[in-house]
């Protein structure tokens, strides 16, 4: 567990709104790949970060379901054709297959993934829809 490594008191904030109400029928393990893995590299992004700040923002409407994550960074990307890379510390051989994990089940519900990184912070926006 990603929370676990970081002390509470250097987790200086972590902010989570969740819209909508009801008609959540999707596959939870779906679900969980996309949050588990976006979670973890937005944690990941964070920890050697001086302001570690993380945004989870899931908003669900009429067989939509929008979600972004964005949080702080403090090292170098690493993109390889189109790929973003893990910037995890001896884990190179772990090639960033989160985010095409991720992919994957955004492609399953005919949805989009937008990947931006600008001024030290990076956000990954989902929109899925619901079969």
């Amino acid at each position: 567990n990603k929370c676990n490594t970081l002390p509470a008191t250097q987790f200086h904030l972590w902010w989570c709104q969740v819209y909508g109400h009801g008609g959540l029928d999707w596959n939870m393990y779906d679900l969980n790949i996309v949050l588990g893995n976006l979670i973890d590299n937005a944690i990941e992004g964070v920890i050697h970060d001086v302001e570690k700040v993380i945004d989870l923002n899931i908003k669900y409407h009429k067989g939509i379901l929008m979600i972004t994550v964005e949080n702080n960074y403090n090292s170098e990307l690493k993109i390889q054709e189109g790929r973003y890379l893990t910037t995890k510390e001896n884990h190179s051989e772990e090639h960033g297959f989160g985010l095409e994990n991720v992919a994957k089940v955004v492609e399953k519900y005919s949805g989009t993934m937008e990947i931006h990184s600008e001024n030290n912070r990076f956000k990954v926006k989902l929109l899925l829809y619901q079969k």
